[in-house]
C-alpha cells in the first residue's frame, strides 16, 4: 500500500520506511543483507569497541539515508515519467512546499552527523557520496532500462559501503567496496534485471536457489579473503550461506519466497 503524503514522511528514514520496508520480509531482508554485515565490518575492521560501532554505524547510515532518501523521492516523483516500467509509491499530490522541506531536513541531518562524526576528513566517503549523487541523478534521467542496470549496480554497492567507509581505516574501503559488491549489490541486480524483463529466471525466488548461488560465491569470497589479509568476508559468507540453508527447512522448502533480494537499489 502506499503511503500517503504527510509530515512523517518528512522525517530522515521514514520515508525509507513507508515506500520500501514497509513489511517485515523488506525488514527482515534489510537486516540480513545490509545492517548485520555492515555492523560486523565496522565492529571488526575499525577496532573499536562494539558499542561504539553500533552507535557509529547507526548514525553514519543515518546520514547515508538522508542522501538516498532524496534520490528514492525523486524516483518516485519525477523519475516516474520517464521510466519504462514506473513503480507508484505514493498516495497524494506532492507540494513544492513538501519538496523543500523534505530536502532541506535531510540536507540539515546530512551536514550535522558528517561534522558531528568527522565524515569529511574521510576521502573515500566524500568520494563515494559524489558518486551516489551523481548517480541518483543519470538513475532518473535515463528511461531505458538496459542502461539503468549499469547505474543501479553501482547504487547497489556504495547503497552498503557508504555507511561503513568512513568508520573503517583508508585501505579497508577498497575492501568494504568490494564486499558490497559480490555480497549485496550481485543478487539485486539479478533481480532488478528479471523485474525489468531483461532477464529471466524462474528459480530466483526459491531458497535452493538462494543458497546455491550464495555456494557458487564462494571462489570469489576466498580471493577477497587472500586480498583483504582477513577471514571477515569468509564469515558474511558463512553467515549468509548459513541462513539461506535455514531457509530451506522453513514451510514451503526450496519453493518458499526469497526473502532476501530486494527489487530497489
Amino acid at each position: 500500500m502506499s503511503p500517503k503524503i504527510g509530515i512523517p514522511l518528512l522525517v530522515p528514514m521514514l520515508y525509507l520506511v513507508g515506500t520500501r520496508m514497509n513489511s517485515l520480509k523488506a525488514l527482515v531482508s534489510n537486516a540480513v543483507t545490509a545492517w548485520i554485515p555492515g555492523l560486523a565490518i565496522t565492529y571488526v575492521w575499525s577496532g573499536n569497541t562494539f558499542s561504539w560501532s553500533v552507535g557509529a554505524y547507526a548514525l553514519s547510515y543515518l546520514a547515508f539515508v538522508s542522501i538516498y532518501e532524496v534520490g528514492y523521492f525523486v524516483n518516485d516523483t519525477l523519475g516516474t515519467r520517464r521510466d519504462e516500467t514506473p513503480r507508484h509509491r505514493l498516495h497524494g499530490e506532492v507540494s513544492g512546499t513538501f519538496s523543500v522541506a523534505f530536502v532541506a531536513i535531510r540536507l540539515a541531518t546530512l551536514v550535522g552527523i558528517a561534522a558531528l562524526m568527522s565524515f569529511p576528513e574521510s576521502l573515500p566517503w566524500m568520494t563515494a557520496c559524489g558518486a551516489l549523487v551523481a548517480l541518483i541523478v543519470l538513475h532518473n534521467w535515463l528511461a531505458s532500462s538496459a542502461f539503468k542496470a549499469a547505474t543501479f549496480i553501482q547504487m547497489s554497492a556504495l547503497r552498503f559501503s557508504i555507511p561503513i567507509l568512513p568508520l573503517v581505516p583508508g585501505p579497508r574501503c577498497g575492501d568494504v567496496l568490494l564486499l558490497g559488491l559480490l555480497h549485496f549489490a550481485y543478487p539485486r541486480f539479478i533481480t532488478y534485471l528479471e523485474a525489468k524483463g531483461r532477464l529471466r529466471i524462474p528459480e530466483r525466488r526459491t531458497a535452493r536457489y538462494a543458497l546455491g548461488s550464495q555456494a557458487l560465491m564462494a571462489p570469489a569470497f576466498a580471493v577477497l579473503c587472500a586480498v583483504a589479509g582477513s577471514w571477515l568476508p569468509l564469515g558474511i559468507w558463512v553467515y549468509y550461506a548459513t541462513f539461506q540453508a535455514g531457509r530451506l527447512v522453513l514451510p514451503g522448502g526450496g519453493h518458499t519466497v526469497d526473502v532476501s533480494q530486494g527489487h530497489d537499489a
